[in-house]
């Protein structure tokens, strides 16, 4: 539409018209032409300033003219319109792009010359500062740990060279605060305010890293089981052996108190031995914690105090008197926390506190960690030492991995294991110079504190008649000698199918067997669960103790929901078999 718009009207002149037309409200404005029969140079010039696209004068006007001006003018309002719409659309462009940028979970950032020159919000965060004001300025370095600067710089350098290397980049970060973070990064040139510029977009990958490192820690930590596992059930049946023996010597060394003190020493020797098979079964694939229901609290103070003694580092202990009960192995924790603290007081050699606190938290669903939301007694370690750098923090809980001369890379191992078969989390952190605190969660127990039954009076189970299955034919020899020794009469065999026939023929005969005593693996015959499977279809009252060095069955454990009245552990003493039978067959 084009409006052609004579200078003088009745009742207002063309330029007030166009001041009126130029404060409607439209979509679209008209083409005006003005007309006029004065040729005065002026007004022409504050008509196009008011918005007419031309001016012509009546008296030298031709149909070629008007109809030239019409188009030019409709040609220019058109080119208006679109000019309009393309600076519309390019301010609603640079919105979208300004809401994307600035509501991107993943951290963006433009540096030039070396220097931060942008960050988004998310950036930012991540980064844990508070402001960009904080970051802007800030050398790139600043925000890439010290470790991995060389690394990352001969990444952007060949990416910026179009050199055939990933699209993406794994390292770690640093924050504000010190602490590190995993961060995945693409990075692309550009240009920023006329000159070179790098754009990088982060992902932080941390939890992530975390889940691959846990995987491959247990991955680890079941290969070494394997191994440690069959190692621990041998040394635990010659163990048996030695230690059996000893027990008998001793008994019949009688008075001889000089016998017998080198005994009792052969013995302690013993009891060394048998809690190296401890930790290394810590490491087997069961190894499941023989568990009762206590307050952490005084498993805490004691090994804490243990530990400390003697060190030139004192302790600080934080623990509540409304701390939660917990489900475990008191013997397996008290070796977590003196691992760890000896771990704390080898951190500070020039001397220090070492600062354990515990407290009921209830663990969200989104905690960054393998175990499920809930309620956990957590564990805090905190030394003043001279901190973990990120390269060796990641191993710090491999098997055999040590800094120590003098280590044996098992400590924290042994720890990590043992909390992950309570169904825990053991974590830690730490910055260089700032000290490293390691966390234990425990999941909070459901019952009451477990009650400990009185001893029995007699402490002599009596006459009777035992079964005993064994592989191993000195284990057999000296369970006879033992259990003769204690009154009974003993049937050995080396396979649970021949027990089974012999414990039907005794029964049948009227001189039922009193117990069986079961080891739980017979290489090639038939082990304790599937032969008290058998013996219970014959006499479902039969008294079965369940026997084994090698703790990668959940049965050691959970003897009861497999049938069993009790439990003994490879190696035993004289003592300890006489307390287990009295357990199973007293009262």
């Amino acid at each position: 539409m084009c409006i052609l718009l004579d200078y003088l009207l009745p009742d207002m002149n063309g330029l007030r018209f166009l001041a009126a037309l130029r404060e409607l409200s439209t979509p679209t404005s008209p083409a005006v032409i003005m007309l006029t029969s004065q040729s005065d140079t002026a007004v022409a010039v504050q008509a196009i300033k008011c918005g007419a696209h031309d001016y012509l004068d009546k008296g030298v006007l031709s149909q070629e003219r008007l109809v030239r001006a019409i188009a030019n003018a409709t040609t220019q309002v058109t080119l208006q319109c679109e000019l309009r719409d393309k600076d519309r659309a390019l301010q609603e462009s640079e919105r979208h792009y300004r809401t994307l940028v600035e509501s991107s979970i993943q951290g963006l950032c433009i540096d030039q010359d070396g220097c931060i020159q942008f960050a988004n919000p998310a950036m930012i965060t991540m980064f844990g500062y508070h402001s960009a004001q904080e970051l802007l300025g800030q050398p790139y370095d600043a925000v890439v740990a010290s470790h991995e600067r060389d690394r990352l710089e001969a990444y952007r350098a060949a990416r910026l060279n179009h050199e055939p290397v990933p699209s993406s980049c794994e390292y770690q970060g640093r924050c504000q605060d010190g602490h590190l973070i995993w961060l995945e990064c693409v990075i692309s040139p550009l240009q920023w305010h006329g000159r070179p510029a790098i754009f990088s977009a982060f992902v932080d990958i941390t939890v992530h890293k975390q889940a691959e490192e846990e995987l491959l820690r247990s991955r680890k930590l079941e290969s070494v089981g394997v191994l440690a596992g069959g190692i621990a059930h041998d040394f635990n049946n010659l163990l048996t052996g030695i230690l059996g023996n000893l027990s008998l010597a001793k008994q019949l060394a009688g008075a001889d108190m000089k016998i017998a003190s080198r005994l009792t020493e052969a013995e302690h020797a013993c009891y060394q031995a048998t809690a190296l098979t401890q930790q290394l079964l810590t490491f087997s694939k069961g190894g499941v914690p023989i568990r009762h229901i206590v307050s952490i609290a005084l498993v805490l103070r004691e090994s804490v105090e243990f530990v400390l003694h003697g060190a030139n580092v004192r302790g600080d202990l934080r623990i509540p008197h409304d701390l939660w009960l917990v489900d475990v192995d008191e013997g397996q924790i008290y070796q977590v926390i003196h691992n760890v603290v000896l771990n704390a007081i080898e951190a500070m050699p020039d001397g220090g506190i070492v600062t354990v606190a515990a407290a009921n938290v209830a663990l969200p669903a989104m905690f960054a960690g393998p175990i499920p939301k809930g309620r956990y007694v957590k564990i805090t370690i905190t030394d003043q030492g001279h901190g973990i750098p990120g390269d060796i923090l990641t191993r710090i809980f491999d098997p055999y991995f040590t800094t120590k001369p003098q280590g044996s890379g098992l400590g924290l191992a042994i720890a990590y294991a043992i909390v992950a078969k309570h169904e825990g989390y053991l974590t830690v952190e730490s910055a260089v110079d700032l000290g490293t605190t390691f966390s234990v969660y425990l999941p909070m127990a459901n019952q009451p504190i477990d009650s400990v039954p009185p001893p029995a009076a007699d402490p002599w189970p009596g006459p009777g008649r035992v079964l005993v299955v064994d592989d191993e034919a000195y284990i057999l020899e000296l369970l006879d000698a033992m259990l003769s020794g204690l009154g009974y009469e003993v049937t050995c065999y080396y396979d649970g199918k021949d027990a089974i026939a012999s414990y039907q023929r005794a029964l049948l005969s009227g001189g039922a067997f009193t117990a069986v005593i079961l080891d739980i693996t017979i290489p090639g015959g038939m082990g304790g669960c599937e032969t008290l499977s058998h013996l219970r279809a014959i006499d479902p009252d039969v008294k079965a103790i369940i026997s084994s060095g090698y703790a990668n069955d959940p049965v050691m454990a959970n003897f009861a929901r497999y049938g069993f009245s009790g439990v003994i552990t490879k190696p035993y003493t004289l003592e300890r078999l006489r307390e287990v039978l009295q357990q199973v067959l007293g009262p």
